[in-house]
């Protein structure tokens, strides 16, 4: 039984470059991690280590 919430089957090359820009926003997302976890550590804040745990888990 399908629901309305089903995608439909991807061709080879759609699932392609959906893993693709994955990993491309993957790689962004922890560029922008790191960038701002530096500038915190620049001006000398102290951020816990959960309040950057939902950025790298995406």
């Amino acid at each position: 039984m399908s629901t309305l919430f089903e995608a439909p089957a991807l061709n080879p090359a759609q699932s392609y470059l959906k893993v693709l820009l994955l990993r491309l926003r993957r790689f962004v997302n922890r560029s922008v991690a790191n960038m701002l976890e530096s500038k915190v550590k620049d001006i000398g804040l102290r951020v816990p280590m959960s309040a950057s745990l939902p950025l790298l888990s995406r």
